[in-house]
């Protein structure tokens, strides 16, 4: 039986995924082709589904609740710990970053118009507004993402009916050999949602064994809706495809419905911003026993800065981040899984495939993976 709680979880893990890693996608499709970009889903998308059911398999091996590097020192000392900080830092802000500069894109195209300023005026604006409602809390936030997640697989539905109705597939391209490695990191970063499973954990308590199944089909439904989005874009716009997928479309559709993907690209975007502030909050005073004043201004000032130091290009951000945290953060989780499944605290209701030959096998990949990807972006 499909209960609230597991519609809950499905919506959950899909507004983690469904965000700034999708509107890059449209994009990198008119380098590397839409082929690479259907065959990168289905092969990063079977692994992650994979790591997600490992993570979660390790948060229900363990009596009290942490973030990853709590983990780590729980099963692998004090020097995993450290590094995965590093890891966790690197992969939040990267993430935190991307969703600061899309999101101020929007808000600069939504109203610049009518009230005139730049880019960086809005993006800042938007942050701010932003680290005000992490500091006086948004669990209300949270709460409304299945509606709001809705509203935005509604509208690209539309996007998608538009792009058939003006048979406009000529536009697309369909396979670039020659920008095969491009796509790699986004949509590892498009794909990722592990800040979810520890909430669907949670939301899953009472119907532990239905866990794995709701993560597959958020995870499932989530590739399809960024598949139809990428086609669709790609198709209206061309060649004049933007790196935020949504500006491309502004000569191309009524006025009015692109204001209304600009309002929904950007609530998407901020709930997903929220998502993440809160995980990596979370882990500073969790597992850092950081004050949670100090563990606020971490999360807000540090994405700032990068971008005030001229770090605006979102490609490249969701590359470097999507290969990071499905290539390190993903041989981590491999790791920590062997050594939780030696010796679990409790008895999880479910075990998931994994050998010593597999955690290390897909560790050198992953890191192979991510070193490819910045000898694609800076070599």
């Amino acid at each position: 039986m499909i209960t609230r709680n597991y519609v809950a979880s499905i919506a959950l893990l899909m507004s983690s995924i469904v965000g700034v890693g999708m509107f890059t996608l449209p994009y990198i499709s008119t380098k590397a082709g839409i082929l690479t970009i259907i065959g990168y889903f289905i092969i990063l998308g079977f692994i992650q589904h994979w790591l997600h059911k490992l993570y979660a398999e390790i948060i229900l091996s363990t009596k009290k609740q942490h973030r990853l590097p709590g983990y780590a020192e729980k099963y692998l000392g004090k020097v995993s710990k450290k590094t995965l900080l590093l890891l966790s830092m690197f992969s939040s802000y990267g993430a935190l970053l991307a969703y600061t500069i899309i999101g101020g894109d929007f808000l600069f195209q939504l109203l610049a118009p009518i009230f005139g300023g730049n880019v960086i005026f809005y993006t800042i604006l938007l942050l701010s507004l932003r680290s005000i409602v992490v500091l006086f809390g948004f669990k209300w936030v949270t709460k409304a993402e299945m509606f709001l997640t809705g509203g935005l697989v509604a509208s690209i539905i539309i996007v998608g009916a538009i792009a058939s109705g003006q048979g406009l597939s000529d536009n697309l391209i369909i396979f670039n050999p020659g920008n095969l490695m491009l796509a790699y990191g986004p949509i590892f970063f498009a794909v990722g949602g592990m800040i979810a499973v520890n909430d669907i954990c949670i939301i899953m308590k009472k119907e532990k064994e239905k866990i794995i199944s709701a993560l597959r089909s958020g995870l499932i439904i989530s590739i399809a809706v960024m598949v139809l989005f990428t086609i669709a874009i790609a198709s209206i716009s061309g060649s004049l495809t933007s790196p935020d997928a949504l500006s491309g479309l502004k000569d191309h559709i009524d006025p009015l419905f692109f204001n209304l993907l600009l309002v929904l690209g950007l609530v998407a975007v901020t709930t997903s911003f929220f998502a993440m502030a809160e995980a990596l909050e979370e882990m500073y005073i969790w597992d850092y026993k950081i004050n949670e004043r100090l563990a606020w201004l971490l999360v807000i000032i540090i994405p700032l800065f990068f971008y005030l130091i001229g770090a605006q290009d979102v490609i490249k951000i969701v590359a470097i981040t999507g290969a990071l945290s499905g290539g390190l953060l993903g041989g981590f989780y491999l790791i920590l899984a062997l050594k939780v499944k030696k010796k679990p605290e409790i008895e999880p209701p479910f075990k998931i495939i994994l050998t010593p030959i597999m955690a290390y096998g897909f560790g050198l990949l992953f890191a192979a993976g991510l070193i490819y990807q910045l000898w694609e972006i800076f070599g």
